[in-house]
């Protein structure tokens, strides 16, 4: 289904907030916004209205947003979300993915096993196609609306990018993991695989930065 013009900008932004185009503290005006994506400057307030609601920008009244900067502790919050809504997730697709979308699955993990260790926003694309997929496919709408309103992989990624974070070296060991419990229909066996996944990251940050929230 196609995003109506406030969804495509906010999930144009949030991207390129996670790619680092728009960089922390950088401020994005309602005109230049409204000319680049050609929408009204309503739809532009409409859509930093939900990036202010899910705290990555900060309003100026009738001019624009400020790029928040993100704390770790920021970081580690959209981790443990990610873990309870994809592991979740991955368990309802073991149980009621087709065929079809195991092999959709399984391709996905092989172009990411053949982009690991290389240019970061590359993997992080590919990454979030196998997430995106699985939760697409999962069959619980409402988890879908949940991770679709938050973009939560992307704000981790964003966060993480400030701090200098790429992520733990056996990331993509870890797909093939997943794929392997989805494979096997079982649905506490893929949560758990999705689970491990996710915390991994968590993990990695709390040791790379010392943090011990």
């Amino acid at each position: 289904m196609a995003l109506n013009k406030t969804d495509a900008l906010y999930d144009a932004i949030v991207k390129k907030i996670a790619a680092g185009e728009y960089e922390p503290d950088s401020f994005l005006r309602e005109e230049e916004l409204s000319k680049a994506a050609g929408v009204s400057r309503t739809v532009v307030r409409q859509a930093l209205q939900r990036l202010h609601g899910a705290g990555l920008v900060r309003l100026i009244p009738n001019t624009g947003a400020i790029v928040v900067r993100a704390t770790l502790e920021d970081a580690m919050n959209y981790i443990e979300a990610r873990i309870a809504v994809e592991g979740m997730a991955a368990g309802l697709f073991a149980e009621r993915a087709s065929e079809e979308d195991l092999r959709q699955v399984e391709q996905l993990v092989l172009d990411l096993e053949k982009v690991s260790g290389g240019d970061l926003d590359t993997v992080q694309q590919f990454d979030a196609a196998f997430h995106d997929y699985i939760m697409d496919k999962c069959g619980n709408a409402v988890l879908k609306r949940i991770m679709d309103s938050t973009r939560l992989q992307f704000m981790e990624w964003s966060i993480a990018r400030q701090w200098g974070y790429h992520g733990p070296a056996d990331a993509a060991d870890t797909h093939r993991e997943i794929l392997t419990a989805l494979q096997s229909r079982d649905r506490e066996t893929a949560r758990r695989a999705m689970e491990k996944h996710l915390s991994r990251s968590r993990e990695s940050i709390m040791k790379r930065f010392g943090w011990s929230g």
